[in-house]
């Protein structure tokens, strides 16, 4: 049964903006280390870096909670697999 679904678009100029400003302050703050690596071994890490903040963004409107009690970015992990 399906309780709910979410839908997040990001503008990528953004992201990178922040992480030209902010770099490892926004990455520590909102991205696993598993995220942080993987996204940085892309040639354009900025885009990899909006879609897993799209994803995060989603998962929350898909539970209802946003960053409610005690929730914070790192209990949201976006991984990929060898197949994608």
């Amino acid at each position: 049964m399906i309780t709910g679904h979410g839908i997040d678009i990001v503008h990528i100029p953004r992201i990178k903006s922040l992480l030209e400003r902010f770099d490892d302050q926004f990455k520590q703050k909102c991205f696993t280390e598993t995220e942080i690596q993987q996204a940085d071994e892309k040639p354009r890490p900025y885009e990899r870096y909006a879609k897993l903040y799209a994803a995060k963004e989603a998962m929350l409107k898909a539970i209802g909670t946003g960053m409610r009690d005690g929730l914070s970015w790192h209990d949201i992990g976006i991984y990929h697999t060898d197949l994608g």
